[in-house]
């Protein structure tokens, strides 16, 4: 059984013969920051669980100029072109130590720290950052980069850093996409049967990238046609495209709600028009009847006075009473 202050290693189970005597090594350590002094060793022999016999050996620890130092991380991966930052930590025995660090670095490896040079003062613990950075050409495997440290009064240390380097990874980019905007549409379309009319449409593509834009009417009413146009839309410009509305003779009569559809990119936006398909006011069917009536230039002139005389007629009639507004509620 030992007693002491510093770390020993010893047999603590002695087999002895009677009239017989053994001799047995004791090695004492002690640590770096162990206070130089001097240590009572006591030394005592038991058997059968009682002491019988101890003596005290008087170890004396003398103050050393000593360091140690050490990676927290010696062993790590480092990608082509990466850059990555570990640690180096010192620890100084006895006495005030400078410190000068040289590195040695393989090929393709580059490296810097924090400090270079440094003073430390006894029992105490240093870190300094070690900068590594890997070429985008750095051959791939291991390699090892060497850390110098030399004081006045200690011999060089080296410390051997290990790095693996893995080939560079670049990340794969989704190509970009985006809707395609409508800037300019018509709001309201007036088609009687049997005709066609030119619709034209404003259309933009934020994207990077050029595509194809689809554009189409949708819910269109009996009777009444809208060819798909396709068109070329280069990236960050916006283009004019236009297509015929055509309505058959038997066409749907009504007002509806038209959707615009733009597409590209498997995304689409939508707009909205309304079509009015052979509806007309009173008089205006009437003048359209009457003018229908032949090629006549005098069959149209009593046309118009025939008109002319029914509108007198009908703004006298109205005169009565006060003139009423017409409100659309939203």
């Amino acid at each position: 059984m030992i007693e002491t202050g510093l770390s020993a290693d010893y047999n603590s189970l002695l087999f002895v013969r009677g009239n017989r005597s053994i001799t047995e090594k004791i090695n004492v350590r002690a640590g770096i920051f162990q206070e130089p002094k001097t240590y009572d060793l006591k030394i005592k022999a038991a058997a059968e669980n009682e002491v019988k016999s101890e003596k005290t050996v008087k170890v004396r620890l003398l103050a050393t100029h000593y360091f140690e130092f050490s990676g927290l991380e010696q062993d790590f991966d480092i990608k082509q072109g990466e850059e990555k930052t570990v640690q180096i930590e010192f620890k100084n025995a006895d006495y005030n130590e400078s410190f000068t660090l040289e590195l040695e670095a393989p090929a393709g490896i580059t490296a810097s720290l924090s400090q270079s040079s440094f003073t430390m003062q006894p029992r105490t613990v240093k870190r300094v950052d070690l900068i590594v950075k890997a070429s985008e050409s750095a051959g791939l495997g291991s390699k090892t980069l060497k850390v110098k440290a030399k004081t006045g009064n200690v011999s060089q240390k080296t410390l051997e850093v290990r790095l693996n380097v893995k080939e560079k990874t670049l990340p794969i980019e989704a190509p970009e996409t985006a809707l395609l905007e409508i800037e300019s549409y018509p709001l309201k379309v007036r088609l009687n049967p049997g005709e066609s009319k030119e619709l034209a449409f404003v259309i933009y593509n934020p994207s990077k990238t050029g595509t194809i834009a689809s554009v189409s009417l949708e819910g269109l009413p009996e009777g009444v046609s809208f060819d798909e146009i396709l068109e070329s839309i280069p990236a960050k410009s916006r283009i004019t495209v236009s297509g015929e509305l055509k309505a058959s003779a038997s066409a749907e009569i009504g007002e509806f709600e038209i959707p615009i559809r733009v597409s590209a990119f498997g995304l689409s936006q939508t707009k909205h028009f309304t079509l009015n398909v052979g509806q007309q006011g009173f008089f205006a069917g009437l003048i359209s009847g009457f003018l229908s009536l032949g090629e006549s230039v005098w069959l149209g002139v009593i046309a118009l006075i025939v008109i002319i005389a029914l509108l007198m007629l009908l703004g006298k009639a109205a005169g009565t009473g006060k003139p009423k507004e017409a409100w659309m509620q939203k």
